[in-house]
Protein backbone atom coordinates (compact mmCIF):
# COMPACT_ATOMS: atom_id res chain seq x y z
CA UNK A 1 0.00 0.00 0.00
CA UNK A 2 2.94 2.15 0.87
CA UNK A 3 3.94 2.30 -2.54
CA UNK A 4 1.20 2.62 -4.16
CA UNK A 5 0.86 5.95 -2.16
CA UNK A 6 4.14 6.94 -3.24
CA UNK A 7 3.77 6.55 -6.66
CA UNK A 8 0.52 9.04 -6.25
CA UNK A 9 2.76 11.85 -5.37
CA UNK A 10 4.56 12.00 -8.61
CA UNK A 11 1.53 12.76 -10.50
CA UNK A 12 -0.52 16.40 -11.59
CA UNK A 13 -3.34 17.04 -9.28
CA UNK A 14 -6.07 15.38 -12.28
CA UNK A 15 -4.46 12.36 -12.48
CA UNK A 16 -3.68 11.98 -8.49
CA UNK A 17 -7.68 12.18 -8.39
CA UNK A 18 -8.78 9.77 -10.90
CA UNK A 19 -5.88 7.32 -9.54
CA UNK A 20 -7.03 7.71 -5.92
CA UNK A 21 -10.16 7.21 -6.52
CA UNK A 22 -9.96 3.69 -8.79
CA UNK A 23 -7.27 2.47 -6.23
CA UNK A 24 -9.90 3.17 -2.92
CA UNK A 25 -12.65 2.06 -4.73
CA UNK A 26 -10.64 -1.15 -6.24
CA UNK A 27 -9.89 -1.43 -2.14
CA UNK A 28 -13.45 -0.91 -1.21
CA UNK A 29 -14.55 -3.99 -4.01
CA UNK A 30 -11.98 -6.34 -2.60
CA UNK A 31 -13.22 -5.31 1.35
CA UNK A 32 -9.65 -4.78 1.87
CA UNK A 33 -10.50 -2.59 5.28
CA UNK A 34 -6.66 -2.27 6.61
CA UNK A 35 -5.80 -1.13 3.47
CA UNK A 36 -8.53 1.38 3.44
CA UNK A 37 -7.91 2.96 6.48
CA UNK A 38 -4.00 2.81 5.95
CA UNK A 39 -4.77 5.21 2.44
CA UNK A 40 -7.33 7.74 4.25
CA UNK A 41 -5.22 8.51 7.38
CA UNK A 42 -2.49 9.17 4.86
CA UNK A 43 -5.09 11.32 2.34
CA UNK A 44 -7.00 13.07 5.26
CA UNK A 45 -3.78 13.92 6.86
CA UNK A 46 -2.27 15.49 4.36
CA UNK A 47 -3.76 19.15 4.25
CA UNK A 48 -2.00 20.40 1.42
CA UNK A 49 -4.32 17.76 -0.69
CA UNK A 50 -7.38 19.14 0.24
CA UNK A 51 -8.23 19.71 -3.23
CA UNK A 52 -7.01 15.80 -4.02
CA UNK A 53 -8.87 14.51 -0.89
CA UNK A 54 -12.88 15.73 -1.10
CA UNK A 55 -13.92 14.31 -4.42
CA UNK A 56 -12.04 10.75 -2.91
CA UNK A 57 -13.63 11.18 0.38
CA UNK A 58 -17.08 11.47 -1.93
CA UNK A 59 -16.13 8.06 -4.20
CA UNK A 60 -15.39 6.56 -0.86
CA UNK A 61 -18.53 7.38 0.72
CA UNK A 62 -20.89 6.71 -2.60
CA UNK A 63 -18.99 3.18 -2.55
CA UNK A 64 -19.44 1.69 1.30
CA UNK A 65 -22.86 0.85 0.20
CA UNK A 66 -21.61 -2.62 -1.40
CA UNK A 67 -19.89 -3.49 1.56
CA UNK A 68 -21.17 -5.67 4.18
CA UNK A 69 -23.37 -4.11 6.53
CA UNK A 70 -20.83 -5.12 9.50
CA UNK A 71 -18.03 -4.03 7.86
CA UNK A 72 -19.57 -0.93 6.35
CA UNK A 73 -20.52 0.34 10.20
CA UNK A 74 -17.09 -0.78 11.23
CA UNK A 75 -15.33 1.29 8.24
CA UNK A 76 -17.80 3.84 8.42
CA UNK A 77 -17.17 4.94 12.60
CA UNK A 78 -13.35 4.24 11.82
CA UNK A 79 -13.54 7.09 8.71
CA UNK A 80 -15.63 9.69 10.93
CA UNK A 81 -12.47 9.18 13.33
CA UNK A 82 -9.91 10.25 10.24
CA UNK A 83 -12.11 13.16 9.56
CA UNK A 84 -12.30 14.48 12.93
CA UNK A 85 -13.28 18.36 13.37
CA UNK A 86 -12.98 18.46 9.47
CA UNK A 87 -15.93 16.30 9.09
CA UNK A 88 -18.85 19.21 9.50
CA UNK A 89 -16.26 21.66 7.25
CA UNK A 90 -13.90 20.05 4.76
CA UNK A 91 -15.59 17.11 4.12
CA UNK A 92 -19.62 17.84 4.55
CA UNK A 93 -20.76 15.92 1.91
CA UNK A 94 -19.39 12.79 2.12
CA UNK A 95 -19.74 13.01 6.12
CA UNK A 96 -23.43 13.58 5.60
CA UNK A 97 -23.84 10.34 3.19
CA UNK A 98 -21.38 8.15 5.65
CA UNK A 99 -23.66 8.91 8.54
CA UNK A 100 -27.11 8.05 6.69
CA UNK A 101 -25.57 4.58 6.05
CA UNK A 102 -24.45 4.47 9.64
CA UNK A 103 -28.50 5.43 10.01
CA UNK A 104 -29.47 2.86 8.05
CA UNK A 105 -27.58 0.02 9.07
CA UNK A 106 -28.45 0.99 12.77
CA UNK A 107 -32.08 0.89 11.77
CA UNK A 108 -31.83 -2.41 10.01
CA UNK A 109 -30.52 -3.70 13.58
CA UNK A 110 -33.33 -2.37 14.98
CA UNK A 111 -31.49 0.29 16.91
CA UNK A 112 -34.08 3.11 16.28
CA UNK A 113 -32.38 5.45 18.84
CA UNK A 114 -28.57 5.69 17.31
CA UNK A 115 -30.36 5.58 13.60
CA UNK A 116 -32.18 8.40 14.32
CA UNK A 117 -29.04 10.27 15.63
CA UNK A 118 -27.24 10.23 13.16
CA UNK A 119 -29.67 11.58 11.12
CA UNK A 120 -30.37 14.38 12.93
CA UNK A 121 -26.36 15.14 12.98
CA UNK A 122 -27.22 15.28 9.28
CA UNK A 123 -30.03 18.02 9.98
CA UNK A 124 -27.51 19.98 11.96
CA UNK A 125 -25.02 19.77 9.44
CA UNK A 126 -27.49 20.68 6.87
CA UNK A 127 -28.11 24.20 8.44
CA UNK A 128 -24.96 25.49 7.30
CA UNK A 129 -25.22 23.83 3.66
CA UNK A 130 -27.84 24.78 1.12
CA UNK A 131 -30.36 21.60 1.80
CA UNK A 132 -33.33 21.86 0.18
CA UNK A 133 -36.50 22.20 2.03
CA UNK A 134 -38.35 18.85 0.52
CA UNK A 135 -34.73 16.88 1.42
CA UNK A 136 -34.87 18.46 5.09
CA UNK A 137 -38.21 17.65 5.59
CA UNK A 138 -38.04 14.15 4.45
CA UNK A 139 -35.15 13.90 6.90
CA UNK A 140 -37.20 15.63 9.80
CA UNK A 141 -40.31 12.88 9.37
CA UNK A 142 -37.48 9.84 9.29
CA UNK A 143 -36.00 11.17 12.39
CA UNK A 144 -39.20 11.56 14.20
CA UNK A 145 -40.28 8.37 12.55
CA UNK A 146 -37.52 6.65 14.01
CA UNK A 147 -37.44 8.18 17.61
CA UNK A 148 -41.57 7.08 17.93
CA UNK A 149 -40.25 3.32 17.41
CA UNK A 150 -38.04 3.46 20.10
CA UNK A 151 -40.72 5.37 22.18
CA UNK A 152 -38.83 8.27 22.90
CA UNK A 153 -42.23 10.75 22.43
CA UNK A 154 -39.58 14.07 23.38
CA UNK A 155 -37.63 13.61 20.23
CA UNK A 156 -40.13 12.70 18.00
CA UNK A 157 -42.81 15.50 18.99
CA UNK A 158 -39.60 17.97 18.39
CA UNK A 159 -38.97 16.71 14.89
CA UNK A 160 -42.40 16.23 13.96
CA UNK A 161 -42.99 20.02 14.69
CA UNK A 162 -39.84 20.62 12.61
CA UNK A 163 -41.51 18.91 9.65
CA UNK A 164 -44.88 20.04 10.21
CA UNK A 165 -43.64 23.51 9.43
CA UNK A 166 -42.39 22.21 6.11
CA UNK A 167 -45.38 19.93 5.48
CA UNK A 168 -46.12 22.07 2.01
CA UNK A 169 -43.02 21.26 0.60
CA UNK A 170 -42.91 17.37 1.01
CA UNK A 171 -43.22 15.93 -2.41
CA UNK A 172 -42.60 12.03 -1.87
CA UNK A 173 -46.20 10.44 -1.79
CA UNK A 174 -44.78 7.74 1.09
CA UNK A 175 -42.73 10.90 3.48
CA UNK A 176 -46.33 12.55 3.15
CA UNK A 177 -47.50 9.60 4.40
CA UNK A 178 -44.88 8.83 7.11
CA UNK A 179 -45.54 12.61 8.40
CA UNK A 180 -49.51 11.91 8.78
CA UNK A 181 -48.85 8.87 10.59
CA UNK A 182 -46.10 10.61 13.25
CA UNK A 183 -48.59 13.64 13.50
CA UNK A 184 -51.98 11.34 14.81
CA UNK A 185 -49.43 9.44 17.06
CA UNK A 186 -48.43 12.81 18.29
CA UNK A 187 -51.51 14.01 18.53
CA UNK A 188 -52.84 10.79 20.61
CA UNK A 189 -49.83 10.73 22.65
CA UNK A 190 -49.91 14.50 23.67
CA UNK A 191 -54.24 14.02 24.78
CA UNK A 192 -55.37 16.18 21.62
CA UNK A 193 -57.19 12.64 21.16
CA UNK A 194 -59.65 14.61 18.93
CA UNK A 195 -57.77 16.25 16.43
CA UNK A 196 -55.79 12.41 16.56
CA UNK A 197 -59.01 10.80 15.91
CA UNK A 198 -59.73 13.13 12.99
CA UNK A 199 -56.09 12.31 11.69
CA UNK A 200 -56.51 8.52 12.32
CA UNK A 201 -59.57 9.01 10.21
CA UNK A 202 -58.43 10.13 6.81
CA UNK A 203 -55.45 7.75 7.28
CA UNK A 204 -58.03 4.55 7.97
CA UNK A 205 -58.82 5.57 4.15
CA UNK A 206 -55.68 6.45 2.79
CA UNK A 207 -52.92 4.34 4.08
CA UNK A 208 -51.75 0.84 2.76
CA UNK A 209 -54.42 -1.46 2.79
CA UNK A 210 -52.98 -4.06 5.17
CA UNK A 211 -53.00 -1.01 7.71
CA UNK A 212 -56.21 0.71 7.20
CA UNK A 213 -58.34 -0.99 10.20
CA UNK A 214 -55.54 -0.49 12.45
CA UNK A 215 -55.82 2.87 12.28
CA UNK A 216 -59.75 2.45 11.89
CA UNK A 217 -59.42 1.64 15.40
CA UNK A 218 -57.06 3.65 16.68
CA UNK A 219 -59.35 6.75 15.49
CA UNK A 220 -63.01 4.69 17.27
CA UNK A 221 -60.43 4.89 20.60
CA UNK A 222 -59.57 8.78 20.30
CA UNK A 223 -62.82 9.78 19.30
CA UNK A 224 -63.97 7.66 23.00
CA UNK A 225 -61.60 9.52 24.69
CA UNK A 226 -62.35 13.33 23.22
CA UNK A 227 -64.30 15.73 24.99
CA UNK A 228 -67.77 15.32 24.60
CA UNK A 229 -69.98 17.69 22.92
CA UNK A 230 -70.86 18.74 19.24
CA UNK A 231 -67.58 18.64 17.91
CA UNK A 232 -66.98 15.22 18.44
CA UNK A 233 -70.75 14.07 17.59
CA UNK A 234 -70.19 14.10 13.60
CA UNK A 235 -67.08 12.26 13.53
CA UNK A 236 -68.26 9.68 16.08
CA UNK A 237 -71.86 9.20 14.00
CA UNK A 238 -69.60 8.56 11.00
CA UNK A 239 -67.21 6.16 12.58
CA UNK A 240 -70.31 4.13 14.12
CA UNK A 241 -71.50 4.14 10.74
CA UNK A 242 -68.52 2.68 9.14
CA UNK A 243 -69.34 -1.28 8.66
CA UNK A 244 -65.52 -2.13 10.31
CA UNK A 245 -66.95 -0.76 13.87
CA UNK A 246 -69.52 -3.89 13.77
CA UNK A 247 -65.97 -6.46 14.26
CA UNK A 248 -64.42 -4.20 17.33
CA UNK A 249 -64.69 -6.17 20.85
CA UNK A 250 -65.64 -2.61 22.34
CA UNK A 251 -68.94 -1.93 19.84
CA UNK A 252 -71.28 -1.83 22.09
CA UNK A 253 -69.72 0.59 23.68
CA UNK A 254 -69.47 2.83 20.73
CA UNK A 255 -72.97 2.21 20.19
CA UNK A 256 -74.00 3.90 23.56
CA UNK A 257 -72.01 6.80 22.83
CA UNK A 258 -73.66 6.91 19.67
CA UNK A 259 -76.78 6.58 21.17
CA UNK A 260 -75.99 9.21 23.88
CA UNK A 261 -76.95 6.34 26.77
CA UNK A 262 -75.63 6.22 29.75
CA UNK A 263 -72.66 4.43 30.48
CA UNK A 264 -71.53 1.93 33.28
CA UNK A 265 -68.67 0.93 34.47
CA UNK A 266 -68.82 -2.32 33.16
CA UNK A 267 -69.12 -0.73 29.44
CA UNK A 268 -66.04 -0.09 29.47
CA UNK A 269 -63.63 -2.94 30.79
CA UNK A 270 -63.12 -3.97 27.62
CA UNK A 271 -62.06 -0.91 25.92
CA UNK A 272 -59.83 -0.33 29.27
CA UNK A 273 -57.91 -3.15 28.49
CA UNK A 274 -56.55 -2.01 25.18
CA UNK A 275 -55.78 1.04 26.07
CA UNK A 276 -52.38 2.59 26.98
CA UNK A 277 -51.70 3.92 30.70
CA UNK A 278 -51.87 7.58 29.05
CA UNK A 279 -55.17 6.74 27.24
CA UNK A 280 -56.12 4.80 30.43
CA UNK A 281 -56.04 8.61 32.28
CA UNK A 282 -58.23 10.09 30.23
CA UNK A 283 -60.80 7.25 30.18
CA UNK A 284 -62.69 7.97 33.58
CA UNK A 285 -62.89 11.95 32.59
CA UNK A 286 -64.21 10.96 29.18
CA UNK A 287 -67.04 8.91 30.73
CA UNK A 288 -67.63 11.38 32.71
CA UNK A 289 -68.59 14.14 30.21
CA UNK A 290 -70.53 11.75 27.95
CA UNK A 291 -73.00 11.13 30.92
CA UNK A 292 -72.94 14.46 31.94
CA UNK A 293 -74.24 14.85 28.19
CA UNK A 294 -76.73 11.71 28.61
CA UNK A 295 -78.02 13.64 31.62
CA UNK A 296 -78.85 16.51 29.55
CA UNK A 297 -80.92 14.92 27.29
CA UNK A 298 -83.24 13.12 29.68
CA UNK A 299 -83.49 15.54 32.63
CA UNK A 300 -84.28 19.12 32.15
CA UNK A 301 -82.91 19.94 35.41
CA UNK A 302 -80.91 18.01 38.31
CA UNK A 303 -79.47 18.35 41.81
CA UNK A 304 -75.22 18.12 41.55
CA UNK A 305 -76.08 15.75 44.58
CA UNK A 306 -78.21 13.66 42.14
CA UNK A 307 -75.55 13.92 39.50
CA UNK A 308 -72.89 12.93 41.92
CA UNK A 309 -74.69 9.84 42.08
CA UNK A 310 -75.88 9.44 38.77
CA UNK A 311 -72.34 9.26 38.18
CA UNK A 312 -70.15 7.89 40.95
CA UNK A 313 -68.77 11.02 41.73
CA UNK A 314 -68.83 13.58 44.73
CA UNK A 315 -71.15 16.79 43.89
CA UNK A 316 -68.01 19.06 43.77
CA UNK A 317 -66.31 16.76 41.08
CA UNK A 318 -70.00 16.95 38.76
CA UNK A 319 -70.64 20.30 39.41
CA UNK A 320 -66.57 21.05 38.23
CA UNK A 321 -67.34 18.97 35.09
CA UNK A 322 -70.29 20.08 34.28
CA UNK A 323 -69.59 23.79 34.80
CA UNK A 324 -66.37 23.17 32.37
CA UNK A 325 -68.40 21.58 29.63
CA UNK A 326 -71.11 24.67 29.55
CA UNK A 327 -68.16 27.15 29.64
CA UNK A 328 -66.34 25.75 26.97
CA UNK A 329 -69.62 25.63 25.06
CA UNK A 330 -69.80 21.76 24.95
CA UNK A 331 -73.23 21.65 26.41
CA UNK A 332 -76.09 24.12 27.03
CA UNK A 333 -76.91 24.59 30.40
CA UNK A 334 -76.92 27.10 33.62
CA UNK A 335 -76.07 26.88 37.07
CA UNK A 336 -77.33 27.94 40.27
CA UNK A 337 -74.79 27.12 43.21
CA UNK A 338 -77.43 28.66 45.48
CA UNK A 339 -79.76 25.76 45.09
CA UNK A 340 -77.45 23.02 43.65
CA UNK A 341 -78.94 22.77 40.67
CA UNK A 342 -78.38 22.64 36.82
CA UNK A 343 -80.71 23.24 34.52
CA UNK A 344 -80.39 21.76 31.25
CA UNK A 345 -81.58 23.83 27.60
CA UNK A 346 -82.65 22.79 24.55
CA UNK A 347 -80.68 21.61 22.27
CA UNK A 348 -81.98 21.58 18.55
CA UNK A 349 -79.05 19.64 17.12
CA UNK A 350 -79.39 17.32 19.87
CA UNK A 351 -82.79 16.50 19.06
CA UNK A 352 -81.91 16.73 15.23
CA UNK A 353 -79.33 13.89 16.16
CA UNK A 354 -81.42 11.91 18.42
CA UNK A 355 -84.26 12.30 15.30
CA UNK A 356 -81.36 10.77 13.05
CA UNK A 357 -80.46 8.05 15.38
CA UNK A 358 -84.22 6.92 15.78
CA UNK A 359 -84.27 7.12 11.77
CA UNK A 360 -80.95 4.19 11.60
CA UNK A 361 -82.05 2.31 13.97
CA UNK A 362 -85.68 1.82 12.02
CA UNK A 363 -83.92 1.68 8.59
CA UNK A 364 -81.65 -1.18 9.89
CA UNK A 365 -84.86 -2.97 11.10
CA UNK A 366 -86.34 -2.12 8.04
CA UNK A 367 -83.27 -3.62 6.10
CA UNK A 368 -83.73 -6.49 8.73
CA UNK A 369 -87.11 -7.12 7.94
CA UNK A 370 -86.56 -7.19 4.01
CA UNK A 371 -83.72 -9.95 4.34
CA UNK A 372 -86.19 -12.07 6.20
CA UNK A 373 -89.15 -11.36 3.42
CA UNK A 374 -87.01 -12.22 0.61
CA UNK A 375 -85.13 -15.70 2.05
CA UNK A 376 -88.60 -16.87 4.00
CA UNK A 377 -91.64 -15.06 2.43
CA UNK A 378 -93.89 -12.04 3.70
CA UNK A 379 -93.70 -11.82 7.26
CA UNK A 380 -97.80 -11.93 8.68
CA UNK A 381 -99.37 -11.16 12.03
Amino acid sequence: MQEQINELKYLDQKERIERSVELVQNLIERQQKDDIITFLQHLIGDEQATLTARPVMLAVSTSLGSLPPPMLKELSHQILDILGARASSTFEEPTVIIRELLSDCYQQEGEFEKAADFLAQNVSLGSSRNMAEAERARIYVKIAKLYMQNRNWEKAGEYNKRAAVLQVRIAQPETLLDFKICNATMLDRNGNFLDAAHKYRELSQVAAEQDRFIYHQKAVICIMLSPAGPRRSNLLNSLYKDERSASLSYFQLLQKLYLSHLVKGDDVAQLASTLEAYQQERLGAAVMEHNILAASRIYSNITFAQLGSLLGVDVSKAEETAATMIIQNRMEGTINQVQGVIGFESDVGALSQWDDQIADICHSVNAIVDGISAKYGPLTA
